[in-house]
């Protein structure tokens, strides 16, 4: 008897260590370009009172009816401070960048906001990333994740680093401190990246040792009872 509790408790206890642990990433959907060495902060993105902010995005497709989460990134400098948001908001399609006619471009991004988080500007210079969570599954479609500052709380400054090698032909662009978003262009070296967050692994086994788990104790209840 003894030994079928702790079968049991040793089921859900170690069910319950892997999905606390931390999961692996699926691969990307969105990787502009792989991490180099030695590249420089030339692409800010700042809320600056002086010049205005700059916003930097680029787009990616999202082919999964089940997207629930992704984990958004950029390659940066040693030199941001505090935080910045990122955002995701729906594209008429993967060539094209958002289009603010008729509205400002901080309004254009609170109306149109899909999903956001704070990305908080790391003490090295790397990959910098932040988990978005979604209150429903995205519906497949065009989208771009745009990173900025001077809203959702988000004051602080990034620098995106340069020298990284292109993959493909991505689609970024930046409103240049304006009121519109234009292209960069295909091949400016900034690495800017989307994964979805899987559930974890061990999702199954945690059903698997908690229903181990309930129907022991429910047959210990039972003969309890007879008793």
């Amino acid at each position: 008897m003894v030994k079928m509790i702790r079968a049991s408790a040793t089921a859900v206890l170690a069910a319950t260590a892997l999905l606390g642990g931390t999961p692996a990433f699926a691969s990307y959907i969105l990787e502009t370009a792989t991490a180099g060495t030695g590249g420089s902060g030339n692409y800010q993105v700042v809320n600056d009172p002086v010049n205005g902010t700059n916003f930097i995005g680029a787009s990616f497709e999202v082919s999964d009816s089940g997207v629930t989460s992704l984990r958004v990134g950029a390659n940066v400098d040693a030199f941001g401070s505090g935080q910045v948001f990122a955002e995701i908001v729906p594209l008429a399609s993967l060539s094209s960048v958002p289009d603010v006619t008729g509205s400002t471009i901080t309004s254009w991004l609170q109306s149109n906001n899909v999903g956001d988080s704070l990305l908080t500007a790391p003490g090295t210079a790397g990959d910098a990333s932040t988990v978005i969570n979604f209150g429903s599954a995205l519906t497949p479609g065009s989208y771009a994740v745009i990173f900025g500052s001077g809203l959702y709380g988000a004051n602080g400054e990034i620098n995106l680093t340069d020298g990284n090698t292109t993959v493909g032909s991505p689609n970024l662009f930046t409103n240049l401190y304006g009121d519109s978003f234009q292209s960069y262009g295909y091949d400016t070296q900034m690495r800017v990246f989307v994964a979805p967050v899987p559930l974890p692994a061990a999702l199954p086994l945690l059903g698997s040792g908690l229903l181990a788990g309930f129907g022991f104790l429910r047959r210990r209840r039972g003969a309890t009872i007879a008793s």
